[in-house]
């Protein structure tokens, strides 16, 4: 599904050069679910970043779904991520003056799906992640765990095989944290291949495997 060869990525900042990643290599399979681990700075959102099409490399080649990524294309870029990669963050990146079923919708509106067809499917996210009953209010007036869930609900509603979650527990407590990687567990046991970035060991071994970078190279 996910393919990353000797990819290697520097940042310029004031003079000062930084290298985020150094010549890395990693394969994530069709649905697995995958940890990311490594401490501040190792190079984790850069990795993120490049295999969600957000980032370009310096070098190196990103394979997904066996078809090499076209950086200098944009119009092919954009199909890659529109098509196969969802975002979930740990900010929920949610839009606050819009409810929660506008901010699950948005996606759809963005691939212009017609309204009915998405009131079906936003509607059947919601109710899905057990959110359906505060559809209409905004976010600063629901929990972090109800946020997140909405951002898990925007990420899936498009139906696209990847996720790709940023400390998604990280503004949680560890309860709603768990029941957030619980929810994960069952997207993931649906077909979805999800490779999510974590501090948090507990986390961590909720999924099939860890993969752990340290200083912009993957260490095990």
């Amino acid at each position: 599904m996910i393919k990353v060869n000797n990819v290697s990525k520097t940042y310029i900042t004031g003079g000062t050069t930084t290298m985020a990643l150094d010549n890395v290599c990693m394969h994530v399979k069709e649905g697995e679910m995958v940890a990311i681990m490594g401490p501040s700075g190792a190079g984790k959102t850069t990795l993120l970043s490049i295999i969600g099409c957000m980032d370009t490399p310096d070098k190196g080649k990103l394979i997904i779904n066996n078809n090499e990524v076209d950086y200098k294309n944009f119009n092919k870029l954009h199909e890659v991520r529109k098509n196969n990669i969802s975002f979930v963050f740990q900010n929920y990146a949610l839009m606050e003056k819009y409810t929660v079923y506008e901010n699950v919708e948005m996606p759809l509106i963005a691939r212009n799906i017609k309204l009915k067809d998405r009131k079906r499917m936003v509607e059947g996210c919601l109710e899905k992640l057990n959110i359906l009953e505060i559809s209409k209010k905004i976010p600063s007036k629901i929990s972090g765990g109800q946020r997140q869930r909405v951002a898990i609900a925007r990420a899936l509603v498009s139906n696209v095989p990847i996720i790709l979650a940023d400390e998604p527990t990280g503004a949680l407590d560890q309860n709603t944290g768990m029941d957030v990687i619980d929810l994960f567990k069952e997207i993931n046991k649906e077909g979805k291949t999800i490779l999510l970035i974590t501090h948090d060991i507990n986390v961590a071994k909720q999924c099939e495997r860890i993969i752990e970078i340290v200083d912009g190279r993957i260490s095990s």
